[in-house]
């Protein structure tokens, strides 16, 4: 399934200490997607030492950039008495997933930035533990591809907007095909959401919105993730990010 990581590149796991706020870091954040053996979902496996390569493609109005990354499983911890199970990046960005309410939860992160783990409250849905089509549910989100950059001395003008998504389970019995292979009886997750902000950037107020769909595999996780946003400013019309599962090691 294509280039596969060496074993042992990864840092441990942070210990784990919580400095409450609602969430941190949209793009890993879009990528980390997958459960534990807590959250009990075979769209979300999650098994200490797996490894997934990921290949995110963001088009911006500087143009089109493709980025490698790579996320890996690591063992059960405990956070505020809750069973979690963390997933590490190659910079050092962890994610601590649980499960509750019949979802997936993403309950905090620590980006390699901050000392501490900071909670999310309350904790962000994923996806239903056992999905079915027609389920709905909301997850705040932030845009992560309204960018450029131009004078003066060559300034990135970025949009960094929060926006409440609705999701909805469309399909269970979804195909997608990627260079990682072919993937039938996906669970297809569409999302869209709206707000409005004065933005700044010399942009003032613009109308946000962002569209989403995500493909679970069975099995194996997030094989690909589709993401457009747009505004109703012409100074940033919108941009797009591909996100695609490479190479999978267990």
């Amino acid at each position: 399934m294509g280039r596969q990581a060496p074993p042992g590149w990864l840092p441990r796991a942070p210990g784990v200490t919580l400095a409450g706020c609602r969430r941190a870091g949209v793009v890993l954040v879009l990528i980390a997607l997958s459960a534990c053996d807590g959250a009990g979902s075979p769209y979300f496996p999650l098994a200490p030492g797996t490894l997934r390569e990921y290949v995110i493609t963001r088009t911006t109005m500087d143009g089109t950039r493709a980025q490698r990354h790579v996320l890996r499983d690591l063992e059960p911890a405990w956070l505020s008495g809750r069973r979690v199970i963390p997933r590490i990046s190659l910079g050092g960005d962890v994610y601590y997933y649980g499960s509750g309410d019949g979802y997936v939860l993403r309950v905090a992160t620590r980006m390699r930035t901050q000392h501490a783990a900071r909670e999310h409250l309350p904790a962000v849905r994923v996806l239903p533990i056992a999905p079915v089509t027609g389920t709905t549910w909301s997850a705040a989100t932030m845009t992560t591809v309204l960018e450029k950059t131009g004078p003066p001395q060559e300034t990135l003008y970025r949009i960094n907007v929060d926006v409440v998504m609705t999701y909805t389970v469309t399909a269970v019995d979804a195909r997608m095909d990627i260079a990682a292979g072919s993937y039938t009886d996906c669970v297809l997750v569409t999302g869209h959401g709206d707000a409005s902000a004065d933005v700044g950037n010399y942009i003032g107020r613009a109308t946000i919105s962002v569209e989403s769909r995500d493909w679970y595999a069975p099995g194996v996780g997030l094989v690909r993730s589709e993401r457009q946003e747009r505004t109703s400013s012409e100074a940033l019309p919108g941009g797009r990010m591909v996100v695609e599962l490479r190479a999978l090691r267990r």
